[in-house]
């Protein structure tokens, strides 16, 4: 079943689905990547969209370098293999 709604001049839909959605969440970041800190901004992420989110969800986390290749067959990845929604939570996004 799909809702639609309209909240300043943008359309949201929402899918009533009986299983979670997947939402890949991807930090971007050579030293994250190689073991050098702890990712701290992919976890932040999750706990906003945990509270903003009212369906239930599962995150796939990626924490790969910023090359831009690997970047875009993350997402290809994401989307083709994880099952993931190709959107993004923003007004305006290039990927």
């Amino acid at each position: 079943m799909l809702a639609a709604k309209a909240f300043g001049g943008y359309f949201f839909y929402i899918v009533f689905m009986s299983q979670p959605i997947r939402i890949g969440v991807v930090t971007v970041s050579d030293r994250a990547s190689r073991g050098e800190y702890q990712d701290l901004g992919g976890p932040a992420i999750r706990d906003c969209m945990t509270e903003i989110l009212s369906c239930a969800w599962e995150p796939v986390p990626y924490v790969i370098p910023d090359e831009i290749p690997l970047i875009e067959a993350t997402l290809k990845e994401l989307c083709d293999q994880e099952r993931c929604s190709p959107e993004a939570p923003a007004r305006r996004a290039a990927t």
